[in-house]
């Protein structure tokens, strides 16, 4: 089975902070070439998303299974909902755990443009 990847806003958004960081830190090559390679990993997610574990959020939303997809120093957050691979938040590895309200609304995100695409 071959799963669609999606992306939230709030997970494009974590990616385009870390890009320019990383750029504002000295390296602007860099910065691009970290997209291009998260990019060629998350297509990873299209075959057997499920077989990443399961993220130390997982159990804060309820009806909804939080996974993680390690990239490096950086966790992925994302959860299965049939045959798609919803991307929540993209997170450095040090930082805290993504909160529910942080997880909530980016679920929320994903309702909104279902809902939407239904109309």
């Amino acid at each position: 089975m071959r799963y669609e990847v999606r992306a939230t806003e709030a997970a494009l958004e974590d990616v385009d902070l870390i890009r320019r960081w990383i750029a504002e830190h000295g390296a602007p090559r860099t910065a691009e070439r970290w997209v291009e390679r998260l990019l060629v990993a998350l297509r990873k997610l299209e075959e057997r998303p499920t077989r990443c574990r399961l993220a130390p959020e997982d159990g804060d939303i309820e009806g909804a299974e939080v996974r993680q997809f390690l990239f490096g120093r950086f966790r992925i957050l994302f959860t299965v909902s049939g045959k798609q691979v919803l991307i929540l938040h993209v997170r450095h590895g040090s930082r805290r755990y993504a909160t529910q309200e942080e997880l909530g609304q980016a679920l929320e995100e994903l309702g909104r443009e279902e809902r939407e695409g239904e109309a």
